[in-house]
């Protein structure tokens, strides 16, 4: 069984790669996520490339600046996104984020919805 320092080092990184997807993919600069969350350009930097952890309440800005949720940071298929899988990524996430933003109403008619034309 691997060491709990592997296993938190490892989420730390997808964490820090999911946050530079979703930046990169939403097209905001390093300054522009910085000033909406608070926070230098070189903090979000340090975030990006795993020199520092980020905390659950900063984690929390993150997920409210793209209008995603929390969870969404933890998401890892154990290999890197790659160029051509860049688009298909980015209509993931941008589909999260809008069923993120659904009433518990709205998602219960979108999963009868999608269960019915997925038979």
């Amino acid at each position: 069984m691997p060491r709990r320092d592997d296993r938190t080092n490892k989420l730390n990184k997808i964490i820090a790669q999911n946050l530079k997807e979703f930046r990169v993919s939403r097209g905001f600069s390093r300054m522009e996520l910085a000033a909406l969350v608070g926070i230098t350009h070189q903090q979000i930097s340090k975030y990006e490339n795993n020199f520092n952890k980020i905390g659950a309440d900063r984690l929390y800005l993150f997920a409210e600046a793209f209008g995603i949720s929390m969870e969404v940071f933890f998401i890892n298929d154990n290999k890197p996104i790659e160029k051509s899988n860049k688009d298909k990524w980015r209509s993931t996430m941008m589909t999260m984020s809008l069923v993120h933003k659904l009433t518990p109403r709205q998602k219960q008619s979108l999963t009868t919805f999608l269960t019915e034309i997925a038979r």
